[in-house]
């Protein structure tokens, strides 16, 4: 696991994350302060995606973790959630996410964000935004339930005749 103190340098602390973070099934442990670590995790998210490594995107999330995708069921378990992830990270291989707000009380924590996504040509496929739970498992914060919706309008469907 990987631990960082509080250095003088607060400014430092998603780059390390970043840096010593090279297996996809490391745990991060940071400061107790969740705003911290939610913008590692948004960069480790981000490095992974581009990375095609959706092992590691799984792996921020609790063993029975449920993501709960727009117009589908939710998706119970990390293993199911890798097999979700997969696909879309080969499908939509320019993808970013940005943490815009968190706050955290006890073992849990929340995370606003958004995203976007991208196809192989570099042209927008989809952008919105997220709300996550997070739950601190054994030392180390993981995803627990993650809902996300697109902020593209849906289409208005043809009259019917």
């Amino acid at each position: 696991r990987l631990r960082i103190l509080l250095v003088p340098f607060p400014f430092l602390i998603p780059f390390l994350v970043v840096a010593g973070c090279t297996s996809n099934d490391q745990d991060i442990q940071l400061t107790p302060d969740f705003a911290d670590y939610s913008v590692a995790a948004a960069l480790i998210w981000n490095d992974a995606w581009a990375a095609g490594d959706a092992e590691t995107i799984a792996n921020q999330y609790t063993v029975d973790a449920m993501l709960l995708p727009p117009a589908g069921e939710p998706i119970v378990g990390r293993a199911a959630i890798l097999e979700f992830w997969r696909p879309a990270i080969e499908a939509l291989p320019g993808g970013s996410i940005t943490s815009v707000e968190s706050g955290s009380n006890g073992d849990l924590a929340y995370e606003r964000g958004t995203y976007t996504l991208e196809t192989a040509e570099g042209e927008q496929a989809d952008h919105g935004k997220y709300l996550a739970v997070w739950k601190l498992v054994d030392g180390s914060w993981k995803m627990h339930r993650d809902i996300y919706n697109s902020s593209v309008p849906v289409a208005e469907a043809p009259d019917a005749e």
